[in-house]
């Protein structure tokens, strides 16, 4: 299994928010541990019920992360797709891609926040059409020259794109998405993690990705359902499931005291955090129980855990390595 980190990239109500430094700090030191990856939330506004806080932008952070890298992967966990606008957005992928040696990595999603679909004057019940419209004009801006695209939402005519992403034959695609433990719902436990999106999240991972990114708030249960109904969506575009890896992204707290742990996860997240222990999404305890959780993920077929920090602290980074990763890996 590998690991990576999701940057503690937050903006609190304050406007208290993590320094350049600080995250350059904890970048350097996450790739000297042996950490393969750095993530970056991407919510322009404040994104409630799921977060109290908004995050500082996600391609700017990764621009300034990568000249002080060498190895590790830099990557969107995600990036909402139908807010930004395609062709820019293409340049700027591929700008960083070139830029970090090929390091790049392209988490997508659709969104689901109706206050910033409506700040950006885009019709929230377009995302997903939008998300398929933009990923297919940016694929071909990517690998060929003198681009026509003329669709619902992106209209190009002769366009060459420069430079082309580093990657051939563009940077790694992972998507988000997938069932979630909603206590909303706590009375009809099938209802409750079914939404009628997922069936076009699910098709399009198949088409397209080279990764999933399970949801935070997905238990194990979960998981093993959602991926089944992804693979047989890659077998249906002629694709062996074995190509799409497999990561889940989760908030992780090495403490047993669980009121530090609520004080610490009630800063950031805004979901009912007692809901989402007893469904064990997230990962807080003793180094052994966490260990114990993370095992049973890679039971279930995950790959690549992101690790998702409540605060910025170099010395939990040494913990994480030393008690949770080294374990799992020996």
């Amino acid at each position: 299994m590998k690991f990576g980190l999701r940057l503690p990239t937050y903006v609190f109500d304050t406007g208290q928010t993590v320094t350049l430094a600080d995250l350059v700090a904890y970048a350097r030191k996450a790739e000297a541990l042996g950490f393969d990856s750095l993530w970056v939330v991407d919510h322009c506004l404040l994104a409630n019920p799921s977060y109290r806080v908004t995050f500082l932008e996600p391609l700017i952070i990764l621009a300034a992360l990568a000249p002080v890298t060498e190895r590790v992967r830099l990557g969107t966990s995600i990036l909402q797709l139908p807010l930004r606008q395609p062709l820019l957005l293409a340049k700027e992928i591929a700008t960083l891609d070139s830029l970090s040696g090929g390091r790049f990595e392209l988490g997508i999603g659709v969104g689901w926040h109706p206050g910033e679909f409506s700040a950006f004057g885009v019709p929230l019940e377009e995302r997903g059409r939008r998300t398929d419209e933009y990923l297919d004009a940016m694929i071909r801006l990517w690998t060929e020259d003198h681009v026509s695209f003329h669709g619902s939402f992106v209209d190009l005519e002769d366009v060459t794109l420069l430079p082309k992403p580093a990657q051939t034959p563009h940077p790694r695609l992972s998507f988000g998405g997938g069932s979630t433990v909603a206590p909303v719902y706590a009375d009809d436990r099938d209802f409750q993690h079914r939404s009628p999106q997922l069936d076009h999240v699910f098709r399009r991972i198949g088409r397209y990705a080279s990764a999933w990114q399970a949801m935070s708030t997905s238990e194990p249960s979960l998981l093993q359902r959602d991926w089944t109904e992804i693979a047989k969506y890659a077998r249906e575009n002629g694709r062996s499931p074995d190509e799409i890896e497999r990561m889940q992204t989760t908030y992780l707290v090495l403490d047993e005291d669980i009121q530090r742990v609520r004080r610490l996860y009630g800063r950031v997240v805004g979901k009912d955090f007692d809901a989402f222990v007893s469904h064990s999404s997230y990962l807080f305890g003793s180094a052994q129980q966490i260990v114990d959780e993370i095992r049973q993920r890679e039971a279930l077929g995950i790959d690549r855990m992101i690790l998702t920090p409540l605060r910025v602290d170099l010395d939990e980074l040494d913990q994480w390595a030393d008690e949770i990763v080294s374990a799992v890996a020996g």
